[in-house]
């Protein structure tokens, strides 16, 4: 009998024990309840320099203008059929210049052949500004609606005339770095050369060529922008001071020249500085 009391004495005091460590809500406990807030700390005014990409929305909450064809397969089937026709595609923008750009489908089937030389208005630049230019954007890049003129030269792609550029909110050009003309290799090539010879830009890039008297030099974090950068012998050390490596640009001021004679989308420029 002794033995009984005694196991159940020692079961009634580990159960009491039990309850007494199980984790308690504060306010079963009568503490305050702790909050959340976050006390500020020095890197969270820190800014970043980087550009933001361009990220059009996926709609403008317009319906679809009136188009013969809805992307370009049709289209290329159709071939020489189609001149004079309309085309509607949610297209990105390459090898731009003050009166043309390449456009290329974002979700369209059909690879390379899916896109078009377009021909675009004074009026329209802005429009074309906003549209972007890498290939990470798919099915949120713009529509645009574009009229088949003909065929290009070689490649054998279409060439046409852009009627509207919609889900896009015009862009006027960006406001250039002190001391310079303009701030990237894409708002000179849409300004063209009778505009932007004898200016200066600034811009970040890096070196992917190297000759005695000049660099190869591509724009970073842009959908092309080339250059070709001549420099005197006394500057010798700040080319050899321009980054090779993509992720780690150099900010580089050039004045312009005439474009090479063999590409309008190739630049020629003095270097000026690097920093």
């Amino acid at each position: 009998m002794k033995n009984k009391l005694a196991s159940f004495i020692c079961l009634a005091f580990f159960a009491v024990s039990a309850m007494g460590t199980g984790k308690k809500k504060p306010e079963d406990a009568g503490l305050p309840v702790a909050t959340a807030t976050v006390e500020p700390t020095a890197t969270a005014t820190t800014t970043s320099t980087a550009k933001p990409g361009k990220k059009p929305s996926a709609g403008d909450g317009k319906p679809d203008p009136a188009a013969d064809y809805k992307g370009f397969e049709d289209a290329n089937l159709d071939g020489k059929k189609a001149f004079g026709k309309t085309v509607l595609a949610r297209m990105r923008r390459t090898s731009s210049t003050e009166s043309t750009f390449t456009g290329y489908t974002c979700n369209d089937k059909g690879g390379g052949s899916n896109s078009a030389l377009l021909s675009y208005t004074d009026a329209q630049r802005n429009s074309v500004r906003a549209m972007p230019m890498l290939t990470n954007y798919r099915d949120t890049c713009p529509r645009v609606l574009f009229k088949i003129k003909g065929t290009q030269n070689y490649s054998k792609n279409f060439r046409g005339d852009v009627v509207e550029i919609l889900d896009v909110t015009p862009e006027e050009a960006e406001a250039p770095p002190a001391g310079a003309d303009y701030g990237s290799l894409d708002a000179v090539m849409l300004d063209g050369p009778a505009r932007y010879k004898g200016k200066t830009v600034e811009f970040e890039a890096y070196r992917t060529g190297t000759k005695d008297k000049y660099i190869n030099v591509t724009q970073c974090n842009a959908g092309g922008g080339f250059m070709e950068l001549k420099f005197t012998a006394d500057q010798r050390d700040a080319v050899k001071s321009v980054s090779t490596e993509y992720n780690h640009c150099s900010t580089i001021k050039a004045k312009l020249g005439s474009p090479s004679p063999y590409s309008r989308y190739f630049l020629n420029a003095q270097l000026v500085s690097v920093k």
